[in-house]
């Protein structure tokens, strides 16, 4: 798939667990020009990120995986971001600062964070404790001044402050309204189902319609006007997750974030 969106001049990313860059795999991925690369790391402690992806030796593959995607990128002389994507929970908020000095050591370009889904309450990793909020408190405001400090943080301070009152499931506000997922957003689910946003109705299905014909038919054109509308921005649901659109600004700052890191 990767080739194929080479050769037909698609630009593509992946977000992936990491575990399978071996060198060989890597020379062949790089080959077909990433424009990003993003990698989900739990914590630069084996212990937990491991007992969370549940597969022993993770993170020392990932380790391994990201030296051969620095050396294949810079022998290509190509220029691709490799992101780390953490998602805060209980196990490993205390110790984000320390991943983000391992993402600097290992070489990534940036570290990005993003709170686990609402639907995940009953979850162990659930951050629910009046104590482990304070504490998280303070761990986010470590990061924002890590990141003026010029550390490889991505994610923005506004939406770093959102955390504490995530995990206690009040309306966070960190992004721009009206929402534009149903502008940009084409999910291909793996039955072939298109949807835009999990709270409205599929689109069609790409075996049965083109593409276009789902983009541009009637059902496409009634959410995108329901979702322009929709009053749950602001709501944990959306506004901490990949629902969320950045501000102009938040998108000058991330930009510029990533030129400074080449």
């Amino acid at each position: 798939m990767l080739k194929f969106c080479h050769d037909k001049k698609i630009g593509w990313g992946v977000i992936t667990n990491g575990s399978a860059f071996s060198r060989h795999i890597v020379e062949k991925v790089i080959a077909a020009k990433p424009m990003n690369i993003d990698i989900s790391v739990d914590s630069s402690t084996a212990e937990i990120h491991d007992y969370i992806r549940g597969m022993p030796k993770s993170l020392d593959k990932i380790t391994k995986g990201i030296g051969f995607l620095r050396e294949e990128r810079d022998r290509l002389g190509l220029k691709f971001p490799i992101r780390i994507k953490t998602t805060v929970h209980s196990y490993n908020f205390r110790i984000l600062p320390e991943l983000v000095n391992w993402a600097k050591l290992v070489g990534a370009t940036t570290v990005d964070f993003n709170p686990i889904r609402l639907r995940n309450t009953d979850s162990e990793l659930w951050i629910r404790q009046e104590s482990d909020l304070k504490l998280l408190q303070q761990v986010v405001e470590t990061l924002v001044k890590m990141k003026q400090d010029g550390f490889p943080i991505e994610t923005s301070n506004e939406k770093l402050r959102t955390y504490p009152a995530h995990f206690l499931e009040k309306q966070v506000y960190h992004g721009v309204s009206p929402c534009r997922v149903a502008l940009r957003n084409y999910r291909i689910l793996p039955n072939g189902n298109v949807r835009t946003c999990w709270f409205y109705p599929m689109l069609g299905n790409v075996k049965d319609d083109s593409a276009r014909d789902i983009w541009y038919g009637k059902e496409a054109k009634q959410i995108r006007a329901q979702t322009v509308v929709c009053t749950k921005f602001g709501s944990v649901s959306c506004a901490n997750s990949c629902l969320a659109h950045r501000s102009f600004m938040q998108e000058i700052k991330r930009a510029l974030l990533f030129l400074k890191k080449g």
